[in-house]
């Protein structure tokens, strides 16, 4: 293919002609009819240009083709992201090198009620929550990733099996976030338990100063039959002599 350039403007413009009809197919084994104008069979290589600024990636026009809206691509030599236009900002960025995800804005998950069925009230998370322990740790394959924070997977899967996962190659992941739910759960247990042994307190406190009260009646009874009984029990004194 001969006679391809490209060039300035906002959005880019392709300059000079493509002489190829309408339609490229590329690595698919002859097979001419493709189902889009770019098809690449394998995997494609997108190279730097030298320089964090003119980094590997590609860039996505709005519909008008007047603006780029988006850009996903490396970042720097080892972050891989999206990058806003408009917001003048990385939205999100993974490090290839240690693995970690961050991002500028919140990650919503879609939990809409109208996207649900069989619904059910978690039971027990209190006592499944204490099962589990925490740990710090390395990674082996990061040696650079820091000290973390977290659980074992295969911890978790006996418990919660829901919420683990195992790849092709049989290693386990684990949706943190599903354990929201159970956290929750076990603070609203905590919560009546301690409002319940407020209550069992304040009864018992009641209950004692009934006591205390009773006590204190039996205990002026007890001392006025004591007197009763002094009296009694004292020789009177013989009238003359």
């Amino acid at each position: 293919i001969q006679g391809i350039s490209y060039g300035g403007g906002y959005a880019g413009t392709f300059l000079g002609k493509v002489a190829i009809s309408d339609r490229l197919s590329i690595g698919l084994g002859g097979d001419q009819s493709a189902d889009f104008l770019l098809d690449v069979a394998g995997r494609a290589r997108i190279r730097s240009g030298g320089s964090d600024m003119n980094s590997a990636g590609v860039w996505f026009n709005n519909n008008a083709n007047t603006q780029l809206r988006a850009f996903v691509g490396m970042r720097i030599d080892n972050e891989f992201g999206f990058y806003s236009p408009a917001l003048d900002q990385w939205m999100m960025r993974f490090n290839v090198t240690t693995g970690t995800i961050c991002t500028a804005s919140v990650i919503s998950l879609c939990s809409d009620q109208r996207l649900k069925t069989n619904f059910s009230p978690l039971q027990n998370s209190l006592n499944k929550l204490s099962q589990l322990r925490g740990y710090h740790y390395d990674w082996i394959k990061k040696a650079n990733s820091g000290l973390q924070t977290g659980f074992i997977a295969q911890d978790v899967q006996k418990i919660f099996p829901e919420l683990v996962e195992t790849d092709n190659e049989g290693f386990l992941s684990v949706n943190y976030i599903g354990l929201i739910p159970h956290l929750l759960e076990a603070i609203k247990d905590l919560k009546n338990q301690v409002e319940a042994h407020r209550i069992t307190g304040e009864t018992l406190l009641e209950m004692n100063k009934d006591l205390k009260a009773k006590n204190e009646k039996n205990e002026a009874r007890l001392n006025a039959i004591e007197s009763a009984l002094k009296q009694l029990t004292t020789p009177s004194e013989t009238v003359g002599k």
